[in-house]
């Protein structure tokens, strides 16, 4: 028969299953309601990943937000997860940027320009809960100068 603590166990490996899956395939509500029924924020699976590391990898930003915000702690692997994606983002604002630039409307060029505005939003947003001053700081910069040409080259 078993005993309270193996029910315990089997619970406990079942909620970080769920919870790791989730966090992969970027599902909030289940992430959230898993967090809520005890499922340990920073148990790991076999391999050492945890699901604030999973969110990094698929970059699930909703659900790596959360995680952060509720106090998933960031290993060296995660970090340099968080890193690729913080360079991913700055690459994929500075292509709308360049876009942007090369518009021939303010159609086109507001869109891209949005575009751009919502990559650095999201690296400045995850650069400050990862708690890289610099890199924030260097993406605000970026995000202001983007706003300070787009207001040159297309005037309200």
């Amino acid at each position: 028969m078993a005993t309270s603590s193996d029910d315990l166990e089997k619970r406990q490996t079942e909620l970080t299953a769920a919870l790791l899956s989730a966090a992969r395939d970027g599902l909030i509500e289940p992430v959230h309601s898993l967090l809520g029924r005890g499922a340990p924020i920073n148990a790991h699976d076999r391999a050492g990943r945890t699901a604030v590391m999973w969110a990094a990898t698929n970059r699930q930003f909703a659900v790596a937000t959360l995680l952060l915000d509720r106090g998933a702690i960031v290993d060296a692997l995660a970090l340099a997860q968080f890193d690729e994606w913080l360079c991913w983002l700055d690459a994929q604002s500075e292509q709308a940027y360049e876009k942007m630039c090369d518009a021939t409307n303010s159609t086109a060029a507001t869109g891209h320009y949005s575009n751009a505005k919502e990559f650095l939003h999201d690296a400045i947003s995850l650069a400050r809960r990862l708690k890289q001053q610099k890199a924030e700081a260097r993406l605000k910069t970026k995000l202001d100068h983007i706003k300070a040409v787009f207001r040159t080259q297309f005037p309200a």
